[in-house]
């Protein structure tokens, strides 16, 4: 199994994205080598497989701590060596995968409450955010619900600020190597309008940056970032979000958010919310935002934040959300 799984590793490193492969090979290296390695690859079976599970739910902290492996941790294990032992079925080295009996049998994970902030809240936030570093990415959080990796690798030839739209076309990830541009998570570049407050800060952001640039020696573009620093290089995704954690944590009067890609569901709520106030079915508002963005079960999770499940808006918001997840009209 160690020999299998490093050849694997190599195998699906020009098959996937450079941040899948790094934890690919932390989960293999960490867990299932220890675990697994020594097993003969044609003589694997399911108990070998569930030993090492009931070890990974009473123990096997990397951090040291007591305890057990989160259940998605668990669950992202169970899928790395299930892929792994796959490919070992397709290229005829094993009969059949002893992963795959476990499939209806992996730990449950938790739902926990989505914490969102109230309109009143959001501009509190903005305010409390003023003069530090963090603001600008998160008044594009709220005002578009763009995602972390997609605000800090925005440009300004990809915002149209007479239009009031910007596109997002690209994002920033980072890897143990260094930090890389790709295309957004969901593969597509996408339009967004943006309110008239964001228009109006943006404009306030275009001036200060030149100008702060200027004093550098570096002279603003189309391809400057948006929220960068101070030399116009890009972030650290992991900056931004330590920043923003220990903002959080100072501003004892707002909900704690632990992530900042919780804002996408943010402006969400934000949005449905606004809408639902004149509308007494608020589906439609649901599939414009959602298409594109959240899988069925995902935007079944946001309904019902939004609508009660036995109101007669919930089951208009599904029946009309499947139409335009289908790509038919409504």
């Amino acid at each position: 199994m160690r020999q299998w799984l490093e050849r694997w590793l190599e195998t699906v490193r020009a098959e996937v994205a450079p941040k899948t492969h790094e934890r690919y090979s932390e989960i293999a290296r960490n867990f299932l080598i220890p675990a697994l390695g020594n097993h003969a690859l044609t003589r694997l079976v399911p108990s070998h497989i569930q030993n090492a599970y009931n070890g990974w739910a009473v123990g096997g902290r990397l951090d040291g701590k007591h305890g057990g492996l989160a259940p998605q941790t668990r669950r992202h294990i169970h899928r790395v060596l299930r892929t792994a032992l796959a490919r070992a079925v397709e290229q005829q080295i094993i009969a059949r995968n002893p992963a795959d009996v476990f499939r209806k049998r992996l730990p449950k994970v938790e739902r926990r409450q989505l914490i969102t902030l109230t309109a009143d809240q959001s501009a509190q936030l903005l305010e409390a955010l003023a003069h530090s570093r963090v603001y600008w990415p998160v008044l594009l959080a709220l005002s578009t619900g763009m995602r972390r990796g997609e605000i800090l690798a925005l440009r300004w030839k990809n915002v149209d600020l007479e239009a009031g739209t910007l596109r997002v076309v690209e994002s920033l990830e980072r890897t143990q190597s260094s930090i890389r541009f790709k295309a957004p998570k969901s593969g597509r570049h996408r339009a967004i309008t943006l309110p008239a407050y964001a228009i109006q800060e943006l404009r306030r952001l275009k001036r200060k940056q030149a100008e702060g640039l200027l004093a550098l020696g570096v002279r603003q573009s189309i391809e400057t970032l948006l929220c960068c620093r101070a030399d116009g290089e890009p972030h650290r995704p992991l900056s931004l979000t330590y920043e923003f954690a220990r903002f959080m944590r100072r501003l004892k009067a707002l909900p704690r958010i632990q992530r900042f890609g919780t804002w996408l569901h943010h402006r969400l709520l934000l949005d449905i919310k606004s809408v639902t106030a004149t509308w007494r079915s608020g589906y439609a508002a649901v599939c414009k935002f959602c298409v594109g963005r959240f899988t069925p079960s995902c935007l079944v999770r946001i309904s019902l934040i939004i609508f009660s499940k036995s109101s007669e808006s919930f089951r208009s918001c599904l029946v009309a959300s499947n139409f335009a997840l289908s790509g038919l009209p409504l």
